[in-house]
């Protein structure tokens, strides 16, 4: 069974996707159950698959950066500000834009 952080983390880079897919307002209630601390890895997981979304523990989660940083910008992990998943994020290449936390609204943190 995957852990409640692996789950938000799911929930959260997806969440875009998820408010197309769910009952208009739902995504929304999952996002403050997770933001209380109330949701459970049974409900999220249940609204995941009523969306369509297949849980891959072993799937890609985030893709090495390139080379060709900026000077000065080292190789980063950028991970959940609230330390409320296990979402890791890792720019492709120069000057992508580092995503939001979309449970917060809050950008990612370097590690």
């Amino acid at each position: 069974m995957l852990s409640k952080e692996a789950v938000v983390g799911y929930v959260c880079e997806y969440l875009k996707d998820l408010r197309e897919e769910l009952r208009p307002g739902e995504a929304g209630d999952l996002v403050a159950r997770i933001g209380s601390g109330e949701a459970t890895v049974g409900e999220l997981t249940e609204a995941l698959e009523r969306a369509g979304f297949v849980i891959d523990p072993g799937g890609l989660r985030s893709v090495p950066s390139l080379p060709g940083g900026r000077v000065g910008e080292p190789d980063a992990e950028w991970v959940c500000p609230a330390g409320r998943c296990d979402r890791s994020w890792r720019r492709r290449f120069v000057g992508q834009s580092v995503p939001h936390c979309e449970v917060g609204a809050t950008p990612l943190r370097r590690a």
